[in-house]
């Protein structure tokens, strides 16, 4: 929702900070896609399988991706 230059100010103490909205997003979301795939790695190397879920996703849709995943793992 938000976009181009903001300052920010911290709810507790005197922090300011002015970022640049798009580029912020754009290192976070490289940075979690980072984490995502060594998390990856790492629970594959095991054998097991990383679902992706958000909590605003369908609990069942969800559920089902988890079964599948366990049931690919198991194969």
């Amino acid at each position: 929702p938000f976009s181009g230059s903001m300052r920010l100010r911290s709810l507790e103490g005197d922090v300011v900070v002015e970022a640049d909205v798009d580029e912020v997003r754009a290192a976070y979301k490289e940075r979690m896609s980072d984490l995502t795939r060594s998390w990856t790695r790492d629970v594959e190397s095991r054998g097991g399988r990383l679902v992706r879920a958000l909590t605003s996703d369908d609990a069942t849709t969800v559920t089902r991706a988890v079964l599948r995943a366990i049931a690919e793992a198991n194969a």
